[in-house]
C-alpha cells in the first residue's frame, strides 16, 4: 500500500476551536492502536467549520498514522453533483493505494472487501468529507483496528456503531471577531474602537458561520484602505445578505440550498411555515395551524426539522 498523503492544506488562519480539537486529538492519543481507533464524527450546520476543524486535527495527527492520510470529499451537498455512491468512492480510495484499475472488482461488497484487505494491518488516517448518510458511508470503513476514520457530514450518523460525534454550534463572539480581523489583514492592535464595533457587528450579521465571515473578510482583505464601519453598514443595509456572500465557487446561500432541498417534502412545508411565524418561539399547535397538519404530526415534523435544517440541516 502507497503512504499517499492527500490531506488538502491546513487552514493558516485557523482560529479557535480549542476544547473541540483537544477533544479530538486527546481520544486519538489516548487509544490504543492494536484494539482500535473509534470513528469520529463532525456534525453541524452549512459553513459551521467542519471541514477545516477535521483538516486541522487530520494534520495536527499525521505523525500517528505513517501509512498514509487519505481525504475523499463524497460531495452530499455540492451543488450540481450527485452524493458519490459507495462503489465509486470504493474505486477512488483502492486506485488512490496501489491497485490497478483492471484489477478492480465489481459491485460495492467485492470493492469493500478488497479495501479492508488493503487497510488491514495499517496505521493510515481517513477523513471522509461531506458524508450524506450511513449508507454511503459503512462499506468505507476499515475492517480491522489500527486506522483512525474521521467523518464530516451535516447529518448526525445515529445509526453508526462505535463512533463518538462532536455537533459544532458556531464559534463564540471573540473568536468569530478574531477570525474575521485576520483574514481581512486588519490587526486586532490596531483596530479602533469603531472598528471593533463594526466587526462585531459584522459577526453577528453573519450568524457567526465561518464561511460567512471568510467570503466577508476575504472582500475587505481587497480594501486595504477601506473602513470597517462603512463596509459593516453597507452589509447591514444590503435587502439580499445571502446574495452579497459569495466568491468565486463558495457560496452561503448553495450551502443552505442544498439542505433544504434535501429536506422530505412535509419537512420542507413545516420549515416554510415556520418562517411565517411572527416570534422567536412556537409550539406544535402553533405549527399545525400554520402547516395544515394535524398536532401530531406537526409536533414530530417540527421537531424533525428543528433538529435536520436548524442544528445539522439533515
Amino acid at each position: 500500500m502507497l503512504a499517499l498523503r492527500t490531506l488538502p492544506r491546513d487552514v493558516a488562519a485557523f482560529t479557535g476551536r480549542r476544547t473541540e480539537v483537544a477533544r479530538l486529538l486527546a481520544a486519538v492519543r489516548a487509544a490504543d492502536p492494536a484494539t482500535g481507533h473509534p470513528i469520529h464524527t463532525v456534525d453541524g450546520m452549512p459553513g459551521v467549520g467542519k471541514t477545516a476543524l477535521a483538516v486541522h486535527v487530520a494534520h495536527r495527527l499525521a505523525g500517528h498514522f505513517p501509512d498514509g492520510q487519505l481525504f475523499l470529499r463524497l460531495h452530499a451537498h455540492t451543488p450540481g453533483r450527485r452524493p458519490v455512491p459507495a462503489v465509486d468512492a470504493l474505486a477512488q480510495l483502492l486506485l488512490g493505494v496501489g491497485v490497478e484499475p483492471r484489477s478492480l472488482p465489481e459491485g460495492v461488497d467485492a470493492r469493500a472487501a478488497l479495501w479492508r484487505d488493503r487497510l488491514a494491518g495499517r496505521r493510515a488516517l481517513l477523513l471522509l468529507d461531506d458524508v450524506a448518510d450511513h449508507a454511503q458511508l459503512e462499506p468505507l470503513l476499515p475492517g480491522a483496528p489500527g486506522c483512525l476514520v474521521l467523518v464530516t457530514s451535516r447529518r448526525r450518523l445515529t445509526a453508526l456503531d462505535g463512533a463518538t460525534p462532536l455537533s459544532l454550534d458556531p464559534p463564540p463572539p471573540d473568536d468569530a471577531a478574531l477570525l474575521f480581523t485576520r483574514l481581512a489583514h486588519r490587526p486586532p492592535g490596531t483596530a479602533t474602537p469603531s472598528d471593533a464595533a463594526a466587526v462585531a457587528e459584522l459577526v453577528e450579521l453573519s450568524g457567526r458561520l465561518p464561511l460567512a465571515l471568510v467570503l466577508l473578510a476575504g472582500r475587505l482583505a481587497h480594501q486595504p484602505h477601506g473602513n470597517v464601519r462603512d463596509f459593516a453598514d453597507r452589509f447591514a443595509a444590503a435587502r439580499d445578505r445571502l446574495g452579497e456572500l459569495v466568491a468565486g465557487g463558495r457560496a452561503v446561500r448553495a450551502a443552505f440550498d442544498m439542505s433544504y432541498a434535501g429536506l422530505p417534502s412535509e419537512r420542507r412545508r413545516v420549515f416554510r411555515a415556520l418562517g411565517l411565524h411572527p416570534g422567536p418561539e412556537t409550539d406544535p399547535h402553533a405549527t399545525a395551524a400554520l402547516a395544515g397538519l394535524t398536532p401530531a404530526r406537526a409536533g414530530a415534523a417540527r421537531a424533525d426539522t428543528a433538529a435536520g435544517f436548524l442544528a445539522s440541516l439533515d
